[in-house]
């Protein structure tokens, strides 16, 4: 795979150098990872509210993805990987271990990285990263270390080389048993071989030992900052270390040497914490002493601990000789293995949890992806639907002049009157599309009969009388609610019983039936007929409150009025001017 930099991108040429670059992958090109910035710059997913989105002039790029708003601008480092995928990969998945990826790389360069929630990306904290001068600081903190390695040099070789030797390789073999505990921190036993070290040898013997593990993780490549930084850091740690033991007097019994050998332990911890908590500082743009608050105040008994070991095995090595260190070593060493293999047991089942927790949180982000898919689907099928009833009552409208528009005006005032009631949303998607539909049954009516532009027989009055049955018989089968179909067939029930096609009475009729009732009289009052002239608004309002109780239900009739009085804008549509009309006793759609 190869990694292309290219500085500061627009974010729409980043588009088009991510499409180059992806014919080219699939031609059969390398693997390719894009690590660019970009100028000020938000990108809005499909989820964004249009608060979110910002008001001080800031470019936003609508893009196609399911996501909230989210901010590029320069010292944001982005990274492109057009790679091949094998088959099977959710995307989450992928740009989670992505992101982990890049966080353990920016972790190797002494970066301080990390997720933030409800965001995708790779995040750096405010105000951090001041690298130029942690370079110059790790740079200082070597040339220290070199320079008090010279001067101990010339003070001589330790008096006895092979114990010299033992204590170095011990601390090499015991570096590689370290638990890190924070992106640079960590403890290790070497500390005690370390402090022996400090004690036998003087400053020398922490440097050269600290020397001996910089030359081994060179080797292996390790980033040279991170290892240069430790190596000045401990060299300095382990220095100040010998001088604790300096001030021992020559004759000291052991007690005193254990005591002084807590000393040690806890100038060598307070040098080599607060170096570290500089550059941690530095790194995060923070003052030291609360990042060694945070941090590393905590390692304080371990280092004592540490202390009072380093000074057992000097007794110990005055009574024993070289035997000292395998007798008193070896029981430390099983210790810590056993710790540190616990502790990486429990990382191990942290980072599975984790792992486990990335795969719900992207198993939830597919199923809200997938809900909200859902919803727009069920969105354009109610939307399909109402097209489809709205086609078939205009087919049967279509048939006659006179009534065109009719099912959509009784649509209007059925849902003013259903709101003025207090019906749920749910009940009023339904009351509209019943108020739609409601004479579809007249499309089984001969044209002789429904197109006829006089009074009707007494039986083509019976066989229009038959709509409402018919409505009922074509809606069946349909997956429609409830009140649908109950609105089709019972819109000319009657308040007092003599209305069909049931002669239900009151509260048997249902309400949204009672509704449709007024609203689908009321507009055949104020149409245009065959056989008269349309009423003027208020004569048949004044009819349709004289009639409450018997044919209309007097609490629909009072929602009418109310409604009415409340909004005359919407009414204006619906009013005549024609002349005195001749009312009946009651009144057909």
């Amino acid at each position: 795979m190869q990694v292309q930099r290219t500085g500061l991108v627009p974010y729409d040429d980043a588009w088009d150098i991510q499409r180059a670059l992806h014919a080219a992958v699939v031609d059969g090109a390398e693997d390719t990872v894009l690590l660019l910035e970009h100028p000020p710059v938000f990108t809005a997913g499909k989820r964004t509210q249009a608060h979110e989105r910002p008001a001080d002039g800031t470019p936003v790029v609508d893009v196609d993805r399911g996501g909230k708003i989210t901010f590029h601008g320069p010292g944001q480092l982005v990274g492109y990987p057009v790679v091949r995928l094998p088959a099977h990969v959710y995307v989450v998945d992928y740009v989670r271990r992505v992101e982990q990826a890049l966080i353990a790389t920016c972790t190797d360069l002494g970066l301080v990285s990390g997720r933030v929630t409800g965001r995708s990306g790779v995040w750096l904290p405010a105000e951090a990263g001041r690298p130029e001068l942690i370079k110059f600081y790790v740079g200082l903190l070597c040339g220290a270390a070199v320079l008090i390695g010279g001067l101990a040099i010339g003070a001589g070789i330790p008096a006895d080389p092979w114990l010299f030797l033992m204590l170095v390789g011990a601390v090499v073999a015991l570096d590689a048993l370290r638990i890190d505990v924070f992106e640079r921190a960590n403890l290790s036993p070497a500390a005690v071989p370390v402090l022996a070290l400090a004690y036998f040898s003087g400053p020398l013997g922490p440097i050269a030992a600290e020397a001996m593990i910089a030359l081994a993780r060179m080797l292996r490549r390790d980033p040279v900052l991170k290892w240069s930084f430790d190596f000045g850091a401990l060299s300095l740690a382990g220095a100040a270390a010998a001088l604790a033991f300096a001030l021992l007097p020559a004759e000291a019994d052991a007690g005193a040497l254990l005591v002084v050998g807590v000393i040690a332990g806890v100038v060598y911890y307070g040098v080599n914490s607060g170096l570290l908590a500089v550059v941690m500082g530095l790194s995060e743009g923070r003052s030291p002493l609360p990042v060694w608050r945070e941090r590393l105040a905590w390692m304080v008994p371990h280092y004592v601990a540490f202390g009072l070991l380093s000074g057992t095995l000097v007794i110990a090595e005055h009574g024993l000789g070289l035997y000292a260190i395998a007798l008193f070593g070896l029981p430390v060493l099983m210790l810590w293995i056993a710790e540190k293999q616990y502790l990486d047991r429990s990382r191990a089942s942290v980072a599975e949890l984790r792992k486990t927790n990335d795969e719900l949180a992207g198993a939830n982000a597919r199923l809200q992806r997938l809900l909200e898919d859902n919803q727009q689907l069920l969105g354009r099928m109610h939307r399909s639907y109402l097209s489809t009833i709205t086609s078939l009552a205009r087919t049967v409208e279509a048939k006659d002049p006179y009534t065109s528009g009719h099912t959509e005006r009784v649509a209007q005032v059925a849902l003013l009157l259903a709101s003025e009631l207090g019906l749920d949303a749910t009940q009023l998607r339904a009351v509209e599309v019943g108020a739609i539909i409601h004479d579809i049954g007249k499309i089984g009516i001969p044209d002789h009969i429904l197109l006829k532009p006089g009074p009707l027989t007494a039986e083509e009055t019976a066989e229009m009388r038959r709509h409402p049955e018919i409505s009922s018989y074509i809606l069946a089968e349909l997956e429609l609610p409830a009140v649908v179909k109950q609105m089709a067939r019972s819109h000319h029930e009657r308040f007092d019983g003599t209305g069909y096609p049931d002669e239900l009475a009151g509260e048997e009729i249902p309400v949204a039936a009672r509704i449709l009732s007024v609203a689908d009289v009321l507009d055949a009052m104020t149409s245009d007929r065959p056989y008269r002239k349309a009423l003027p608004l208020a004569v048949a309002r004044a009819e349709i409150e004289r009639m409450a109780g018997t044919q209309f239900c007097p609490r629909v009739v009072a929602a009418l009025s109310a409604a009415m009085d409340r909004e005359t804008d919407f009414w204006k549509t619906f009013d005549s001017t024609s002349g005195a009309p001749e009312l009946s006793k009651a009144w057909p759609a």
